[in-house]
């Protein structure tokens, strides 16, 4: 079972595919704060979408986080200063991967990280687990690194989906029981990303289900051999959605991966 409040000195390090990101880890970002406990949110794209600009975006999120006791302080919009447009962070792994490495040197004592599952849902959602992966290896973390799943395909066809719904493939499951306004900050934090309405008109719903008839928050070890491996079978989320293929993908993770040493054989 991770860590739910770091040691004393420590930073939790929390690595995002982009604003909103932090519904999934609410409870968590919010359990950890209670504590007194430090946390470095990290977002890895600019998360601009049509009118939504990078600057609607981050000022989303900083409220919405605020609203989980996290300083503007513990907050980087790395995706932002770096310019990498929402969907492209799988083209762009090494450029952040560089500048988070540099950024997490500012780090005194590391301690767990967090980030979006490896499932095949959202393009920028994955490429922030190669990420954070990347990053567990490095420092020494791999077995203080965790996912939590968030969306992905429900194997049923457009339009529907699958929420905080872990992938079997991806390890054991530690459930953390979440008290009854812990279950509904997911929810709650809707309203600070009036920019994303659309997306949460068909969200929402689910979300107030799992607040009701849910009330955990579900955490997987990450797997550096599952960088290796197809997500889930059948057609994944982002390639009905954006028309990039797994293997498109998995070329870029595979390179860059290979940048840094790491292959199948050494974790």
């Amino acid at each position: 079972m991770p860590a739910v409040t770091a040691d004393r000195g420590e930073t939790t390090l929390f690595l995002l595919g982009h604003p909103d990101d932090e519904i999934a880890f609410a409870p968590l970002v919010s359990r950890i704060k209670s504590k007194g406990q430090i946390v470095r949110i990290v977002y890895l794209t600019d998360g601009g979408v049509g009118r939504a600009t990078p600057d609607i975006r981050s000022t989303e999120s900083v409220r919405a986080l605020a609203s989980l006791g996290v300083a503007s302080a513990e907050i980087h919009f790395l995706g932002k200063d770096l310019s990498v447009p929402d969907g492209l962070l799988f083209r762009r792994l090494t450029p952040v991967y560089d500048a988070l490495e540099a950024e997490c040197s500012s780090i005194g004592s590391l301690g767990e990280i967090y980030t979006l599952g490896w499932e095949g849902g959202n393009l920028d959602h994955d490429a922030a687990h190669v990420i954070g992966l990347a990053l567990a290896v490095a420092r020494d973390r791999v077995h203080r690194a965790w996912q939590v799943a968030f969306y992905r395909a429900a194997g049923l066809g457009p339009p529907f989906f699958s929420l905080f719904a872990p992938l079997r493939a991806n390890g054991p499951v530690s459930r953390l029981s979440l008290t009854r306004p812990e279950s509904r900050l997911r929810l709650r934090l809707i309203r600070y990303f009036p920019s994303q309405w659309r997306s949460f008109v068909g969200l929402g719903p689910v979300l107030l289900w799992h607040a009701l008839a849910s009330p955990v928050l579900k955490v997987q070890p990450m797997k550096p051999r599952r960088l290796w491996e197809r997500p889930a079978p059948g057609r994944l989320l982002y390639e009905q959605r954006s028309g990039v293929s797994f293997a498109e993908f998995a070329g870029c993770v595979t390179a860059f991966l290979g940048e840094r040493g790491i292959t199948p054989e050494r974790p």
